[in-house]
């Protein structure tokens, strides 16, 4: 078994992987991730994996103000973040959230939409 870089030639060994295992999720596009590395056993792909650069939303809001205050205020930060998502070439913007109320919000007033895959999974890396 060996551990290397991508290669051009892995598209359809992968391409294959995807279609027999995972057709009920999106295709990854490994060319637009990090670091992506390809374990394989006599040339055969085993696993293919890369590090794939999100943008997750962060934002705190004072709610000793108005509801009408607060919800224009959340609009215009989601403006002001899509914007620059979208000017750094981020395809997705990523909103983890923790009440119901406020999942349906962004939900229905700014189009988020669930993730179907809803077992959201976090490390935390040390420094250094």
């Amino acid at each position: 078994m060996e551990i290397r870089y991508l290669e051009p030639g892995d598209e359809g060994q992968i391409r294959e992987i995807y279609h027999k295992y995972f057709s009920n999720m999106e295709v990854p596009n490994f060319s637009s991730f990090s670091c992506v590395f390809v374990v394989a056993d006599n040339n055969h792909i085993i696993s293919v994996g890369g590090l794939k650069p999100l943008v997750e939303a962060v934002v705190l809001t004072d709610r000793s103000f108005s509801v009408r205050k607060r919800r224009e205020a959340l609009l215009n930060i989601h403006t002001a973040l899509v914007y620059c998502a979208r000017k750094l070439g981020f395809k997705r913007l990523h909103a983890f959230t923790f009440e119901e109320s406020y999942t349906n919000h962004l939900i229905k007033r700014m189009k988020f939409e669930l993730i179907k895959e809803s077992n959201v999974l976090t490390l935390e890396l040390e420094d250094g």
